[in-house]
C-alpha cells in the first residue's frame, strides 16, 4: 500500500488506489493504475514509437498542476509511449487560446471556461475532470461590516476581470446582491488596503497568500461559493473535437497516466513538493513551500471530494453549471455530456 502515514484520508486514499483503474480503463491496456511505486519507463529495447503531447496549463507552474508534473517525472507517461511538453500558461497566455490556436494539443481550463468555448462554436472535448469541487470564495474583513450576505448590497466588489469571473457574478444574482463591481488582477492588495469591501479569491491560493500578510482567519468572513449553490467544478483536461478524434486512445491514456500522477501526488506529498518547488525555480518563479504545501492539501480536498466519479466530471454537475450558466445569460448554447466528454466511448 502507497499510503505510509495515518490521516484523516487514509481510507480514502486506500479506496481510491483500489478503484482508480476502473474509472480508467479502456479495456485495452492492462491494469497499471495501482502502480504508482514503481517509476515506470519503457525499455529502450522495446519497440515503442513515442508520441508527444504539447500540454499547456491554465495559469503559472504551482501545485495546482502537480499530477502533471509526478506523471512526467515518475515515468506513468512514457508507460503509454506518450512524451508530454508541458508550457505553462497565464493571464497573458491562456490555454484556451493556445488550444484553439493548435499551438498546445491537450490543456488544463476551468468548466465554466470550457462551456464558454463550446459557447462560442469551438469544439472541445473533457478528457478528464481532476477538480470535483469548486474552491472559489468570496472574502471580506470583519472590519468592513460585513458579517453575512445582505451586507454585500451596495459594496465593492472585486471580481477578476478574465476567464475566472463567472462564478463569482452567478453567485451576486443568485443572492440578488446588487454591488459594485470592481475590475481586479490577482493581487490582494486591493483588499488589505480597502480599494474594495470583499473579492474572490481561491482556497488554495490567494486566501492563503491573504492570510499570511498579516490576518487571522477569524477576521474574515468567507462565503464559499460552492455552499451556496454554486458549485461549478473547475480543472478539467481538455482538447479539441478534432484532436480526439484522430487519437482517442492517446488521448485516454493520457487522462489515465494524469490521474495515476494525481494518486502518486497524494501519496507522497514531501516528494511532490520537492519537484514542485524545481518546476518554480527553473522557470524563475517565487518558491515558497509552505504556500505550496497548503494549495497542495486543498486541491488534494477537491480532487477526492466525489469518490464516486474521481477523475470523471458527473453528468449532474456538468447539468448543474451549465444550467447556472445559461440562467445568468454567460452562454446561450451547449452540447449534451455524452458528446462533451471523451470518456463516454469507452464506457
Amino acid at each position: 500500500m502507497l499510503i505510509k502515514n495515518c490521516s484523516k484520508h487514509v481510507y480514502l486514499l486506500s479506496v481510491l488506489l483500489l478503484t482508480a483503474a476502473a474509472f480508467f480503463s479502456c479495456g485495452v491496456k492492462e491494469d497499471k493504475s495501482l502502480q504508482t511505486e514503481k517509476n515506470a519507463s519503457i525499455n529502450p529495447s522495446d519497440s515503442i514509437q513515442f508520441k508527444t503531447v504539447r500540454l499547456k496549463t491554465q495559469w503559472l507552474h504551482q501545485a495546482q498542476f502537480a499530477g502533471f508534473y509526478v506523471a512526467q517525472k515518475r515515468g506513468f507517461y512514457s508507460d503509454y509511449g506518450i512524451k508530454v511538453i508541458i508550457e505553462m500558461g497565464g493571464p497573458d497566455d491562456p490555454s484556451s487560446t493556445a488550444l484553439t490556436d493548435k499551438k498546445a494539443d491537450i490543456v488544463s481550463m476551468f468548466l465554466s471556461k470550457a462551456l464558454r468555448e463550446i459557447d462560442n462554436g469551438n469544439q472541445i472535448v473533457n478528457l478528464a475532470q481532476i477538480s470535483q469541487k469548486s474552491s472559489f470564495l468570496l472574502v471580506a474583513k470583519k472590519n468592513s461590516g460585513i458579517r453575512q450576505i445582505q451586507d454585500i448590497n451596495n459594496r465593492k466588489i472585486g471580481i477578476w476581470s478574465n476567464d475566472f469571473r463567472e462564478p463569482s457574478m452567478i453567485f451576486l444574482n443568485k443572492q440578488k446582491i446588487s454591488a459594485q463591481i470592481v475590475p481586479v488582477s490577482w493581487t490582494t492588495n486591493v483588499l488589505a488596503f480597502d480599494v474594495v469591501d470583499i473579492m474572490n479569491m481561491m482556497v488554495y491560493n490567494e486566501y492563503d497568500i491573504f492570510v499570511n500578510t498579516g490576518y487571522d482567519p477569524d477576521e474574515l468572513t468567507v462565503f464559499p461559493l460552492a455552499e451556496y449553490g454554486v458549485n461549478i467544478p473547475e480543472d478539467g483536461i481538455y482538447c479539441l473535437r478534432e484532436y480526439y478524434e484522430k487519437n482517442q486512445e492517446l488521448c485516454h491514456d493520457f487522462a489515465e497516466a494524469t490521474m495515476q500522477g494525481w494518486i502518486y501526488a497524494l501519496n507522497h506529498e514531501e516528494e511532490t513538493l520537492s519537484l514542485v518547488l524545481d518546476y518554480l525555480k527553473q522557470n524563475h518563479l517565487p518558491a515558497n513551500i509552505p504556500h505550496q504545501r497548503w494549495m497542495l492539501q486543498k486541491i488534494h480536498d477537491s480532487v477526492l471530494y466525489n469518490m464516486d466519479h474521481f477523475g470523471k466530471l458527473s453528468e449532474t454537475d456538468y447539468e448543474a453549471s451549465v444550467e447556472m450558466m445559461t440562467s445568468n445569460n454567460i452562454i446561450k448554447n451547449h452540447i449534451p455530456y455524452m458528446e462533451f466528454v471523451g470518456y463516454a466511448d469507452s464506457e
